[in-house]
């Protein structure tokens, strides 16, 4: 039981090393000016064996949340967000994947509490730029779930703020990264600086490109998802009825 054991530093180490695993089959992200992209040649890789990747996200990316949740270690959450951000961006192409093994529900409610929370400028930026590729790739199927479990709301605080409430507000972090990386503190102070403004432009984007008008694309969304339900209760009222129940819990 992978989720069921990982309280203590023997079951993180044992994590660790698994994901690690895992990250090397994987294409490496790289961090862009505007955001990030999949180091193309293994991602050259997943295109020609699909079956592959097809494997690998439903035997970990469901894991990936509950691991992410259940531990307490920072090394491992922070691998398990890696993981997840590199997953939904090797599946951005085919979007029956990652809809199958991230339900918006779950998903909506993970980030919003890691956005919210903000455990690590690292963290916060990947939760971020997942929330991006999500709505830009899966808007119908993720929107109504980001809003309601309150993405937009962590999402909005981040775009708001200003550089100096941005340095006010990671002057422990980048306090303890810098004590971290002593033998060269202004390269460590400079890649920290770059990722909290890598990180607000993000929130400012996402905000301003999918949340700034979510009002009137719920109504819209809502309209249909009911008009589909209406439609289907005369071939399958049970699926009707699922459908409609979680569109109400939403």
């Amino acid at each position: 039981d992978v989720v069921g054991g990982v309280g203590s530093a023997q079951s993180s180490g044992g994590l660790i090393r698994v994901l690690g695993l895992v990250a090397s089959v994987l294409p490496s992200v790289l961090l862009t000016e505007s955001g990030c992209m999949c180091e193309e040649r293994r991602m050259a890789v997943f295109r020609q064996h699909p079956d592959f990747l097809d494997a690998l996200s439903d035997a970990m990316v469901p894991m990936l949340l509950d691991i992410c949740q259940a531990s307490m270690d920072p090394s491992v959450q922070s691998i398990c967000i890696s993981l997840l951000l590199t997953f939904v961006l090797c599946g951005q192409e085919r979007p029956q994947l990652l809809r199958k093994n991230l339900d918006p529900v779950h998903l909506a409610s993970f980030l919003a509490s890691l956005l919210l929370t903000e455990p690590s400028t690292s963290v916060t930026l990947s939760c971020l730029l997942i929330t991006e590729r999500m709505l830009e790739h899966h808007y119908s199927d993720y929107l109504l779930n980001f809003v309601r479990q309150g993405v937009l709301h962590a999402v909005q605080n981040i775009s708001e703020r200003d550089e100096a409430k941005v340095e006010s507000a990671d002057v422990s972090a980048e306090k303890a990264e810098a004590a971290t990386a002593e033998h060269e503190p202004t390269s460590a102070s400079s890649s920290t600086g770059c990722l909290r403004k890598l990180r607000l432009e993000v929130a400012q984007r996402v905000h301003s490109k999918h949340f700034a008008s979510a009002s009137s694309s719920l109504e819209l969304l809502v309209l249909q998802e009911m008009k589909d339900i209406a439609q289907e209760f005369s071939k399958d009222a049970k699926n009707a009825l699922t459908r409609l129940r979680a569109l109400l819990m939403a």
